[in-house]
């Protein structure tokens, strides 16, 4: 198992596309109220994860048979935290996470200081963009057009490089102040760079028009 979708129980407006997306996975866990999504998808999760507190009832009666890792109400951590974590203790390589943007902005922000624990692992798919963390060097493939937004998280980032970008950055910081904001790939795919600091990356799926 090293490639896993999580559904969680944030705001989903196109339900087509996503359980388009979720299709592709072959082990999805859903989260918590993320089973009510799974429900409105007619989608079988392979694992439930949470302390329930947000599943109707009688969507958990549907749902039964499904392998259940259950907490109780009062807890440290979070249902998604509690889920990505023991897929991480399973090795899993890559965890794509639907359903945890939006709704809420606390719970949004909240889940991407989870992803900033675990940026290898970890993205976070919306329907309108995907988020991630950079790597050190990475390649991103993109179309001609695609809108790419490079924030910086927890401080400063240095030496950003960029190549494949219609307003390049060379040996660039990012910081509250300077931050690349809604950059345009010119081709198939982006190469970046960076020294040290972490990147939170937004790429959209459209064009902007």
């Amino acid at each position: 198992m090293t490639r896993v979708a999580l559904i969680a129980n944030g705001e989903i407006q196109d339900l087509e596309w996503t359980a388009s997306q979720l299709r592709q996975f072959p082990f999805l866990v859903a989260v918590d109220g993320g089973l009510n999504h799974c429900r409105r998808m007619q989608l079988q999760p392979d694992l439930l994860v949470g302390d329930l507190d947000s599943v109707a009832p009688e969507i958990l009666g549907f749902y039964a048979s499904v392998p259940t890792l259950r907490f109780p109400s009062l807890k440290d951590e979070t249902d998604l935290e509690l889920a990505i974590e023991a897929l991480i203790q399973k090795n899993v390589r890559e965890i794509a996470v639907f359903g945890g943007l939006g709704k809420r902005m606390d719970h949004t922000l909240s889940n991407l200081c989870l992803m900033h624990r675990h940026p290898q692992q970890v993205r976070m798919e919306g329907e309108h963009e995907t988020l991630f963390f950079l790597k050190k060097a990475q390649v991103i493939p993109t179309f001609p057009g695609q809108v790419i937004s490079l924030i910086p998280f927890q401080g400063s980032a240095t030496g950003v490089c960029s190549k494949g970008l219609k307003w390049e950055l060379v040996n660039y910081t990012l910081d509250s102040r300077h931050v690349s904001q809604s950059n345009i790939s010119e081709g198939a795919g982006v190469e970046l760079t960076l020294d040290a600091g972490s990147v939170l990356c937004c790429l959209q799926r459209k064009i902007n028009t």
